[in-house]
């Protein structure tokens, strides 16, 4: 990837290892971090940095970005989120889809959405991948829409697969096919 992918509102970069103290303040919100599919949280600030690391490079298997947003105010932290293709297959062309948008004042502001979109704009016409899917709890609505919003199709559940707040929730499967992306963004 040349420089950042960059949106009307948002740009993808390269994650920044120098911003650890926020990303472990996102790792370790509760009201954030009850939608991440991650492992064991809250993140310590060792696990932050080792993340953050990984994160910096690019590998075979994943892709991580960092969300900047692009129309706050001067002096307002830009460094927003991550959104990455995670389980990427080369031979099979597929990859999963994960985001996090860590400041809570920047929720429900479309960021996420057009971070998603400009993400599927590169998975499907630079990378040539045939297939990208997610996974989100049934809680998730925002999360939900978002997906929605960037042509995720709904495929399937996994019932009564997340343990949360007192009761059990399904764990939705989305998808969309490169076909499907192409042909809506023609439209």
């Amino acid at each position: 990837m040349a420089g950042a992918l960059r949106g009307e509102r948002v740009s993808l970069e390269t994650v920044d290892i120098d911003k650890i103290d926020l990303v472990n303040q996102w790792f370790n919100d509760p009201l954030i971090t009850k939608n991440l599919n991650v492992g064991v949280l809250p993140m310590s600030k060792d696990k932050t940095r080792d993340f953050l690391v990984r994160a910096q490079t690019p590998t075979a298997t994943d892709r991580v970005f960092s969300i900047n947003a692009l129309d706050l105010p001067e002096g307002e932290e830009a460094y927003i989120g991550h959104i990455a293709l995670h389980r990427i297959r080369s031979i099979d062309r597929t990859a999963e889809l994960g985001i996090v948008i860590g400041m809570r004042q920047h929720l429900n502001k479309g960021y996420g959405t057009e971070a998603i979109k400009i993400l599927l704009d590169f998975a499907f016409r630079e990378m040539n991948l045939n297939r990208v899917s997610l996974t989100y709890k049934d809680f998730n609505l925002r999360g939900q829409k978002a997906y929605q919003k960037a042509g995720f199709q709904e495929e399937g559940r996994l019932r009564e697969q997340v343990y949360n707040n007192g009761r059990y929730w399904d764990m939705v499967i989305m998808g969309i096919l490169k076909k499907e992306y192409l042909a809506e963004k023609i439209t």
